[in-house]
């Protein structure tokens, strides 16, 4: 699992027990990419809107410390393929370039550390009618991967900050911005939840996880207007993830979903590995 996620349990020690480890991990600092702990899959058919085969089917290539290198998707209904390249510097991405992915967009995710440590996080998306990039700066490190602030800039934009503040497990509890309200990330570790709110209910996001540390669903919306509610649901085998399937609201019906895209991994093709974590990183475009 590569460093996307915040987690450094230790143990409080009382009088006379200790209490367990938290089984989840802090919630994620990289709005676009999380990493799903996973075992070694060598493809990913993908249907959009419902089609019920796939439309897009990729062929992943693994290095051997398990780390996803490029995925291959060769489309059904023909064309140039999508192209997804990946270099990491041990187990930190650094960077994650998409050519002609569905609709001709192209991403790109690039990423610098100071040690070991996140430092900035670029996203930039481009297509025939679209094109935005965020910038994510963290400072003033209060630990591992405990950045005590963010910068974020959307470009052309004035930059806006948020004050950081972790649990003594050294999970992400709030962030503050400069102005407007703060976010709140509460941890259930006996319901395995994570839930984020901002402006009591505005926005909400939560995360659920089996007993095992697999995510399950990730769920947002909120009772601002602006809102656009949606959600990802994972299905396991073991530890083989099986499927993701993306539901999203539109602006016109924010809460009414609809299905976007499903994943089907695949574990049974010529590329196959027997065993192993594999170190992915899975970008979600509509974070």
């Amino acid at each position: 699992m590569n460093n996307f996620k915040v987690c450094l349990p230790i143990f409080l020690l009382g009088a006379c027990t200790s209490s367990p480890e938290p089984v989840l991990p802090g919630a994620s600092l990289t709005p676009h990419v999380s990493a799903l702990q996973q075992n070694v899959a060598c493809g990913d058919d993908v249907a959009f809107y419902g089609a019920t085969s796939p439309d897009l089917r990729y062929l992943y290539t693994w290095d051997a410390g398990s780390h996803l290198t490029h995925a291959t998707g060769t489309y059904a209904a023909g064309g140039a393929n999508d192209e997804v390249s990946y270099d990491w510097n041990g187990d930190n991405l650094v960077h994650m370039l998409e050519t002609r992915a569905y609709g001709d967009a192209r991403y790109e995710l690039t990423e610098t550390y100071s040690g070991d440590n996140l430092a900035t996080y670029a996203w930039t998306s481009q297509s025939a009618d679209y094109s935005d990039g965020w910038t994510y700066a963290y400072s003033d490190y209060q630990g591992p991967w405990q950045p005590a602030r963010e910068t974020v800039t959307e470009t052309g934009g004035t930059p806006f900050g948020y004050a950081l503040a972790y649990d003594s497990y050294g999970r992400l509890t709030t962030a503050t911005p400069d102005s407007g309200d703060p976010t709140t990330y509460t941890y259930d570790d006996a319901a395995l939840t994570i839930t984020a709110d901002t402006g009591n209910g505005a926005w909400t996001d939560v995360v659920t996880y089996d007993s095992a540390g697999r995510e399950l669903t990730d769920v947002w919306g909120g009772s601002d207007p602006s809102a656009i509610a949606g959600d990802y649901t994972y299905a396991w085998n073991g530890d083989n993830l099986t499927s993701e399937t993306y539901r999203s609201g539109t602006t016109d019906a924010p809460h009414a979903l609809s299905t976007i895209e499903v994943d089907t991994l695949r574990y049974d093709c010529a590329m196959a590995r027997v065993g192993g974590t594999g170190h992915t990183a899975r970008i979600h475009r509509a974070r």
